[in-house]
């Protein structure tokens, strides 16, 4: 983290003065850490980076009053998506639909094993969690605007 900082110092000095710090986000959380026994990072990794972050950004800021010092809460945004992903439209968070990424997924999503259209999930399956398939599109803007 001092070598991160000794940078930010060095921007500085070179007359930058608006900061933006985003903390990790839970990366213990990830797929490929769940399967793990013992994941890495694992919660408390990223909690001791996240709290350094934050102290050493604070500090940066009570240094350098002239400043605007930002930091964006990645860990708690992210967490809460994958807490309740239902609230950002993202109704299946076990399962993927291989065919997510071709160009006529909108219009042929059943050849690619998918059971209804990404972007095309009736109302009352929103709460769902096993049994559709959605895009997050723009709901991170809206979150990133709150």
């Amino acid at each position: 983290m001092d070598r991160l900082f000794t940078s930010v110092e060095t921007l500085y000095s070179l007359g930058y003065r608006n900061y933006l710090f985003m903390n990790l986000p839970p990366l213990d959380r990830t797929p490929g850490n769940q399967a793990k026994s013992e994941p890495s990072p694992n919660a408390t990794q990223v909690g001791w980076y996240n709290s350094a972050l934050t102290y050493h950004a604070d500090t940066f800021a009570e240094k350098h009053k002239e400043a605007r010092v930002m930091l964006f809460d990645a860990h708690a945004r992210l967490a809460d998506m994958l807490d309740e992903p239902w609230k950002y439209g993202i109704v299946n968070t076990t399962d993927f639909c291989t065919g997510y990424d071709q160009p006529d997924i909108a219009v042929h999503y059943e050849k690619y094993g998918c059971p209804m259209p990404l972007e095309r999930i009736p109302r009352k399956h929103k709460r769902l969690k096993n049994n559709h398939y959605c895009r997050l599109r723009s709901e991170v803007g809206e979150v990133s605007e709150a």
